[in-house]
């Protein structure tokens, strides 16, 4: 029987909600607030704690007084209490498929197995190089590293300046043409 890893990412997402509002990447904000992009991005991503040993970190003090807020309005205590950011599971075929409830996971599923690249890759070369190359990024697939939406424009992988909003709609594009039925029905025989 099949297993698929699954991971979920925590994201401080008051923190980015407001970045996105003022329609910034993590780069952009870091600069405006005068802190590190790492550390504005380990604070997003919590994957390091807002809470230094004496208390609040100057940096999550520097942000929060940047968005008007208080460092426990940006920083609830159900975000301080979380101790990883990113937590891993195993399932079987059948939980990660209800899981998903798309064609996608069947996608990264099938990559891996060399006949049904074919098909795969029949599917994605209907799509633009710039949706592939999104795709192939965002989620790790054909050799590429798994990237968030931010670390893609950081990295500008599509060759010109984008907001997440536009990587976003480029990606949604992208899934919806694999999930059509015409393609969905062969990505699933070969499943």
């Amino acid at each position: 029987m099949k297993e698929f890893e699954v991971t979920i990412k925590v994201r401080n997402n008051l923190l980015k909600q407001r970045r996105l509002e003022l329609g910034m990447n993590q780069a952009d904000i870091s600069r405006a607030i005068g802190i590190n992009h790492s550390l504005y991005n380990a604070l997003e991503t919590m994957k390091d704690s807002p809470m230094g040993p004496r208390g609040w970190r100057p940096a999550a003090q520097r942000v929060a007084d940047f968005h008007g807020l208080s460092c426990e309005e940006l920083f609830p205590s159900a975000i301080r209490s979380v101790k990883k950011a990113t937590v891993s599971r195993l399932f079987t075929a059948d939980e990660a498929q209800m899981l998903s409830g798309g064609v996608f996971s069947d996608v990264q599923s099938l990559s891996e197995n060399a006949q049904s690249r074919d098909v795969v890759m029949g599917a994605v070369k209907l799509l633009t190089p710039e949706e592939q190359s999104v795709l192939f990024h965002r989620f790790g697939l054909a050799g590429h590293e798994e990237m968030t939406r931010e670390e893609m424009i950081d990295a500008n992988i599509i060759g010109r300046k984008v907001t997440v909003v536009r990587l976003q709609q480029i990606e949604e594009k992208a899934l919806r043409k694999l999930r059509h039925p015409s393609r969905s029905a062969k990505l699933r025989e070969v499943a």
